[in-house]
């Protein structure tokens, strides 16, 4: 099932769709839903591994600053060798 959704767009962005639109032989539409698509993907990942990280700090599965930064501090020395 898909639902309209009405999109206010400045003009220049609107140029540039119908460009796309038309060097792809595709829709407005297409392109938009496309985009959202992308974007709600991108931004759901985000938020789960954001959740995952609060689940894992309110577990206790966290490392300190110190040994982050002596961990970073290895791989760079060994990256300059």
């Amino acid at each position: 099932m898909s639902h309209p959704l009405t999109v206010r767009l400045p003009d220049d962005d609107v140029e540039k769709l119908d460009a796309i639109a038309q060097a792809t032989d595709r829709k407005r539409s297409w392109h938009m839903s496309r985009a959202i698509s992308l974007y709600i993907k991108d931004e759901h990942a985000f938020l789960e591994g954001v959740k995952a990280g609060i689940e894992a700090a309110d577990k206790g599965d966290v490392l300190s600053h110190d040994k982050v930064d002596a961990e970073l501090d290895a791989l760079f020395q060994k990256k300059v060798r």
